[in-house]
C-alpha cells in the first residue's frame, strides 16, 4: 500500500509538471494579424527585435498580400514591425509586444496595435508619447529661431522641460501600475526612478 501511494504521488507530480510545461508553451504563443495599405501588396514587412541581435536568425519577415500580413512567434519580447526599406516612406514603424494571444496591428502613416493587455497599454503610452512630441515640436522650432534672445530661449526651455517632466511622470505612473512584464521593463529603463524616489 505504501508503494502504491508513493507511485501515485510520483505520477501526479509528473502529470502536474507536464501540464505546467504545456501551459507555459501555450502562454508564449503570439499571433500578429496585421493590415496595411493595398499599395504595400507584395512588399515585405519585418518583425525586428528591439533589443539583441538583428540578424537573419532573429528577424522574421512576411509578405503583405491583399492588404494583410501575419506572424506567429513563440518568444516574448518587444519588437518593431517595419516595412522594407524601398517602400517604408510614409509608413510609421510600430512597437509591439509578442505576448500570448492575438495582436491586431495596423500599419499606416500612424500605426497602431492592440488586442492583448500589454499591447493595449503600449498603445496608450504611444498616444502619450505622440501628444508630448506634438507639444514640443513647435517649441523646438521656435527655440532655433530665437538664437539671439536669451530671455525668450530660457522661457521656451522651461516649457520644454516642464512638458518632458509631465510625460516622464505619466510614463512612470504607467510603469508602476504594470509592476512587471516587457512593457514595464521598457518604461523603467527609459524613465528610471529618480534617486529620491528609490
Amino acid at each position: 500500500m505504501k508503494k502504491f501511494v508513493i507511485v501515485a504521488c510520483v505520477c501526479l507530480l509528473s502529470a502536474f509538471c507536464v501540464m505546467g510545461c504545456q501551459r507555459s508553451v501555450v502562454q508564449s504563443n503570439c499571433k500578429i494579424e496585421g493590415t496595411a495599405s493595398g499599395a504595400l501588396n507584395g512588399k515585405k514587412i519585418f518583425l525586428v527585435p528591439l533589443n539583441g541581435p538583428q540578424d537573419r536568425a532573429h528577424v522574421d519577415s512576411a509578405v503583405i498580400e491583399n492588404g494583410k500580413f501575419e506572424f506567429s512567434i513563440d518568444s516574448l519580447m518587444m519588437a518593431i514591425l517595419r516595412i522594407e526599406l524601398r517602400a517604408r516612406y510614409g509608413y510609421q514603424d510600430l512597437l509591439v509586444i509578442t505576448e500570448s494571444g492575438t495582436v491586431h496591428a495596423t500599419i499606416g502613416e500612424v500605426s497602431a496595435a492592440g488586442g492583448t493587455p500589454q499591447n493595449d497599454s503600449l498603445q496608450v503610452w504611444k498616444s502619450l508619447s505622440e501628444e508630448y512630441h506634438a507639444k514640443n515640436r513647435p517649441l523646438m522650432m521656435q527655440l532655433q529661431q530665437t538664437a539671439n534672445d536669451d530671455s525668450l530661449k530660457a522661457g521656451i526651455k522651461t516649457v520644454i522641460s516642464g512638458n518632458y517632466n509631465a510625460f516622464k511622470q505619466r510614463s512612470r505612473h504607467m510603469a508602476e501600475g504594470l509592476k512587471e512584464g516587457v512593457l514595464y521593463d521598457f518604461l523603467d529603463k527609459m524613465f528610471p526612478k529618480d534617486k529620491e524616489d528609490k
